[in-house]
């Protein structure tokens, strides 16, 4: 990694562990990354998830620590926060094969978005969580073709099903569609709406979505966390 000083470093677990980890997210600001090493790992034809609602952030936090450190772990790890005290929270491992009625092609155009199709399972049993098996492009295009939850700024008909049957094939995919709005139409998305990540250790995100509720009347949040060995980051 080249830093601003433009002295190179080398980051891992164990040497400049603070950069190693401050890098998810930073885009870029921490220093340039010029070459990394990638642990593969075999690709599956599905995700299992499961879905779990919770009533709180101590409840969110404290489930997202419990699983994060399960052995053996899961592939991913995943919650979405609908107000300070409703959420759900997704844990996914990779398989080859599904049960038989339980395939959900996520991104296909017709589908809710996926955020609101999490909402959907916040009345669910925590004793006994939903699971749905999702093909892999689709868990990891999960949020591509609703970016996250804008699209509905930008087409408010993406929540109706008659008119996502019949246009959702035009929603756009990807942020590049964006450029297409005319300039006055992106300056009310722009003075509206605020979109921002922040990587914060887990026993902090609890602080965190409080401090940005308070101040921004935060909406929503996604929650997406990393974990190793002590330590667990969520991303905001």
């Amino acid at each position: 990694m080249v830093l601003s000083t433009g002295k190179v470093v080398n980051c891992s677990e164990d040497e400049n562990s603070d950069l190693f980890y401050s890098l998810p997210g930073s885009y870029g600001t921490t220093g340039f990354l010029t070459a990394a090493k990638f642990r593969l790992m075999k690709a599956e034809k599905y995700v299992k998830l499961s879905y779990i609602p919770v009533n709180s952030l101590d409840e969110a936090t404290e489930r997202i620590t419990k699983e994060s450190l399960k052995t053996p772990g899961h592939d991913f790890i995943e919650g979405i926060m609908y107000s300070l005290d409703k959420g759900v929270i997704m844990v996914g491992s990779l398989t080859s094969k599904a049960e038989p009625g339980k395939v959900n092609s996520v991104a296909r155009w017709y589908k809710k978005s996926f955020y609101k199709h999490v909402e959907s399972f916040l009345s669910c049993s925590q004793s006994a969580p939903k699971v749905e098996y999702i093909p892999l492009r689709h868990y990891y295009h999960r949020h591509t073709y609703c970016i996250f939850w804008v699209t509905r700024f930008c087409i408010p008909y993406m929540e109706v099903a008659p008119l996502r049957w019949m246009l959702g094939w035009v929603a756009p995919c990807e942020m590049n569609w964006y450029k297409l709005i005319p300039l006055f139409l992106r300056r009310l998305f722009e003075e509206n709406l605020l979109i921002q990540d922040h990587v914060v250790p887990i026993e902090k995100m609890k602080m965190a979505m409080k401090y940005l509720h308070d101040k921004v009347e935060l909406e929503r949040s996604v929650c997406k966390y990393i974990s190793k060995p002590g330590r667990i980051l969520s991303n905001v």
